[in-house]
């Protein structure tokens, strides 16, 4: 489909500028779809060449629309030549759509064109490929640009990191604020049960977590699974020892029961970017806590 940017001027690899890049793909998506007011998410960082897009409403696409969104942006901001895009649903994880861009001698995998996605809940796995990198032996070539040019976008750049820096400092004040049924301010200080998970108290007997003074309730099953996985912290744990271990033998769960809790572990913990459930294709589960 001829997706390569052709960009010839080469740059130092600016995290920053990828988490700015990563925000517009989401805003673009918005607004193709008539949402102009929600606001949006932080960008979560995977590693130091994938993001996560996360989305506070439903999202609904086509491949056409979204290829092209994100190739302008990535063209826009000169982020990648190469890189991979994955959909994945926000329940059980599964990746509904992707393709990628360069990379690879056959050109690029763009299928599904002319399918609309239905309206579901998503977020964006971003992967970049392949980066530019300003080498000495072609210093001679970037003082060769159009200094004017390059003027404009520095001052583009710089308002796109401030405006996302008020951006993000807005979505925690109102994250704050929220009122949400099963929340309340948390007035414990002392607790013997209270387990760490990475910035988040976790209290078992309690059947709560809470992270920067907010309380969040817990059902029995979901304290359960939580306490399981925290056992085996940073640890590979399969479906069978999980449901072994959580349901036993009550016969109360079917099909993708496990995968439904899982969804509603990661909602409630999500205030905490130290902590991830990852899926572990055709395995199971493993609870992750990120060092700072």
């Amino acid at each position: 489909m001829g997706l390569h940017l052709g960009l010839n001027a080469q740059r130092l690899r600016d995290p920053a500028r990828d988490v700015v890049a990563m925000r517009m793909i989401a805003h673009q998506l918005m607004l193709w779809q008539g949402d102009s007011s929600q606001a949006i998410p932080p960008v979560i960082p995977l590693d130091e060449t994938q993001y996560r897009i996360n989305f506070n409403t439903d999202l609904q696409f086509t491949p056409e629309a979204m290829v092209d969104f994100i190739a302008k942006v990535m063209r826009d901001y000169t982020i990648a030549e190469q890189y991979r895009v994955q959909v994945r649903s926000c329940l059980g994880d599964t990746i509904v759509y992707s393709f990628q861009v360069g990379g690879i001698e056959s050109g690029d995998i763009v299928p599904c064109l002319g399918r609309q996605q239905k309206k579901a809940c998503y977020y964006l796995q971003v992967s970049i490929l392949d980066t530019f990198q300003v080498l000495a032996a072609d210093k001679g070539s970037v003082e060769d640009l159009d200094s004017e040019e390059a003027d404009l976008n520095s001052k583009w750049f710089y308002f796109f990191v401030f405006l996302a820096m008020v951006i993000a400092a807005f979505w925690k004040l109102m994250l704050k604020k929220s009122k949400m049924p099963d929340n309340k301010i948390l007035t414990e200080t002392k607790d013997s049960e209270i387990t760490w998970l990475g910035s988040t108290q976790f209290s078992e007997q309690r059947l709560s977590i809470s992270f920067n003074n907010v309380k969040t309730e817990l059902s029995a099953k979901e304290s359960d699974l939580l306490a399981f996985l925290a056992q085996h912290l940073n640890q590979r744990v399969e479906k069978e020892r999980i449901l072994e271990a959580v349901w036993g033998d009550d016969g109360d769960y079917v099909g993708r029961t496990l995968d439904v809790f899982i969804s509603k572990l990661r909602k409630k913990l999500a205030l905490d970017t130290s902590i991830r459930i990852v899926n572990i294709r055709g395995i199971g589960y493993q609870l992750q806590v990120v060092e700072d």
